[in-house]
């Protein structure tokens, strides 16, 4: 018998008022038992309600950070400018290169050599046998390779006379591309815009790469100018490319979302199927009533562009 037992025992012994006082204390204590327990199941209640609809909110966030142009009708300039991963690609079982039945590019041997080296065999053999009229089995091998580059330094020279009769002076002129005492010529311009602008070397590297391969100490500065060259060269057929998409039937216009100079850009393009311009601008054609190719209410061809809000307002231009 436990000390509970043995209490209620002792009470029932003394007198029945102190069975009904006990029995009281037991209800009391049992009503507040419950309240707490109806408190405490109110409160699970809210809060697995708040955990449900947080788990909702996670989600929708969740969703939000994990949309892009790709899985959404966001445009590609929302992307930022993290590399996208994918690794989507599954496992064949095949060894990497070639497969059987794949057309590949073998190099061929051309019929006239630039030279040929020739490894003939002696005259006589070992023993003191002439070979000489001996006819021989000839195989041939080729080696495709470049030749060393070599800086070719070509010099003008102009004249001058002056008559000594009528006092006329009579000279010729330096090409027009000859402007400086010494200057890098428009093959080797062509190389440093190669590697700086199109394969996309830093100036170092390019720089690097130049003196590699030419054998000239070319500096950055250099670099810099032999662009700005080439820029201003372009200058008139990047014109005619333009005036070409204005003159169209229809141009397709778009834009995206570029860094340039340490803040946000956007890069335009009007194009055709047969042109395309490209032009970076501060701001996009729905916030300034400009586009990549001039003021978009200069153009009597057709516009095609995407149907979002921003460029929904080009047709009031």
């Amino acid at each position: 018998m436990d000390e509970s037992e043995s209490k209620i025992i002792r009470t029932y012994d003394e007198d029945i008022d102190a069975v009904i006082v006990m029995v009281k204390d037991m209800s009391l204590h049992i009503d507040l038992l419950n309240g707490t327990i109806i408190c405490l199941n109110n409160k699970i209640v809210d809060l697995e309600a708040f955990n449900a609809r947080q788990e909702i909110q996670i989600a929708e966030l969740e969703a939000r950070l994990n949309k892009n142009s790709d899985n959404s009708s966001k445009p590609p300039s929302s992307d930022g400018y993290k590399k996208a991963v994918y690794n989507t690609r599954q496992k064949s079982g095949k060894l990497s290169g070639g497969q059987p039945g794949h057309e590949g590019e073998t190099l061929e041997k051309v019929q006239n050599p630039d030279e040929i080296i020739e490894y003939k065999v002696a005259d006589t053999c070992d023993y003191g046998c002439s070979l000489t009229d001996i006819g021989a089995v000839k195989r041939t091998r080729q080696v495709f390779d470049i030749s060393e580059p070599q800086i070719k330094v070509t010099e003008y020279v102009t004249y001058e006379k002056v008559c000594p009769i009528c006092g006329k002076v009579y000279k010729r002129e330096f090409p027009a591309e000859v402007t400086q005492p010494a200057q890098y010529g428009q093959n080797m311009c062509a190389l440093m815009n190669y590697l700086t602008y199109y394969q996309l070397l830093p100036l170092e590297r390019a720089a690097e790469t130049d003196r590699d391969v030419t054998g000239q100490k070319v500096s950055e500065g250099t670099l810099v100018n032999a662009a700005t060259a080439l820029y201003e060269g372009l200058e008139g057929p990047v014109e005619e490319i333009k005036q070409s998409i204005i003159d169209s039937e229809i141009a397709h216009l778009d834009e995206t979302g570029i860094r340039s100079e340490g803040s946000t850009k956007w890069l335009h393009v009007a194009c055709t199927d047969r042109a395309a311009y490209y032009a970076v601008h501060e701001k996009s054609p729905a916030v300034k009533c400009q586009g990549p190719i001039g003021n978009i209410r200069n153009m009597a061809n057709t516009l095609v562009f995407r149907t979002d809000e921003s460029w929904r307002n080009l047709k009031k231009f």
